[in-house]
């Protein structure tokens, strides 16, 4: 009986820019249910998707360029969100989620100056 090299868990399609497996595997599971195309680059051990976010190696979690805080997500669900482009509405959403990382600062001061660092950086310095 022949055995499959296509049902590996190493096996991975050439047209995968990294080298990396676990990234890969983050990318097959939402890629699976995405309609649409989007470019996706490995920076920092995380993927970089359509230049707006940033999904975890290691964990099941996502955030904006320019934000902070990391959510947790589902495969379906953020597929759903970048295929009708509302993936900062989405990430809006899942601050609010149990699953997420609470906003545990030690000092709140040093948060602030970065939030209005990162806002100033991405154009949104009018929203805070």
């Amino acid at each position: 009986m022949a055995v499959n090299p296509h049902n590996s868990p190493y096996f991975k399609p050439n047209n995968f820019k990294s080298n990396d497996i676990k990234l890969y595997h983050r990318w097959a599971a939402i890629k699976k249910f995405l309609i649409s195309n989007h470019h996706v680059v490995e920076m920092k051990g995380q993927l970089v998707v359509d230049s707006k976010f940033w999904i975890a190696k290691h964990s099941s979690k996502m955030r904006m360029i320019s934000q902070l805080d990391w959510v947790h997500y589902t495969p379906k669900t953020l597929a759903a969100a970048m295929d009708n482009n509302t993936v900062d509405v989405y990430y809006e959403q899942q601050l609010s989620d149990s699953r997420s990382d609470p906003n545990l600062w030690k000092r709140p001061d040093e948060e602030s100056e970065l939030k209005s660092h990162y806002a100033a950086r991405a154009g949104r310095a009018s929203l805070i």
